[in-house]
């Protein structure tokens, strides 16, 4: 397993099968040249970015079971059961993000996905994503809602 960060990290692993690297890449596309499978856990989220890149990209991603980051991975062995609450938050307010939700992953879950992952070819799923993206997000299709729904909202 490989956890990539940007900034410096005090976790002690103990197992010699994950690697820590620490780096600023200079090409977003080699975020995504290692590794088979994206592991994004989002506990707070308002709009799933951070999951829509990796998917875009046709790489399996295992994120939480809650919106809007279940709209982007479809493959429900994917998206992992969380503990939900919505408050009123310090990290809410910092985030800027009124509707956002606080979902905490179940490690359970999420063990058993990845767990799943490394135990399972994902060619097809890796191709299903990408075309499933392309046509999700082709320009024409993107230019036409949001014109429907300036349209609509007399922006």
């Amino acid at each position: 397993m490989l956890v990539r960060t940007q900034n410096e990290v005090n976790l002690k692993v103990d197992d010699s099968r994950i690697f820590i690297q620490r780096v600023n890449l200079q090409d977003r596309a080699d975020l995504y040249r290692q590794g088979d499978v994206a592991v994004q856990p989002s506990k707070l989220e308002g709009v799933g970015f951070n999951i829509l890149e990796p998917v875009a990209c046709g790489v399996p991603t295992i994120t939480t079971d809650c919106e809007p980051m279940n709209e982007w991975v479809c493959e429900h062995f994917l998206r992992v059961k969380t503990t939900f609450w919505k408050k009123k938050s310090f990290s809410n307010k910092m985030a800027g993000i009124k509707h956002a939700f606080l979902c905490s992953p179940s490690v359970g879950a999420l063990s058993k996905a990845i767990e799943w992952c490394a135990s399972n070819d994902l060619s097809d799923i890796s191709r299903e994503q990408r075309t499933r993206a392309l046509s999700m997000l082709a320009k024409d299709k993107l230019r036409l809602a949001w014109m429907e729904e300036m349209q609509k909202n007399q922006f």
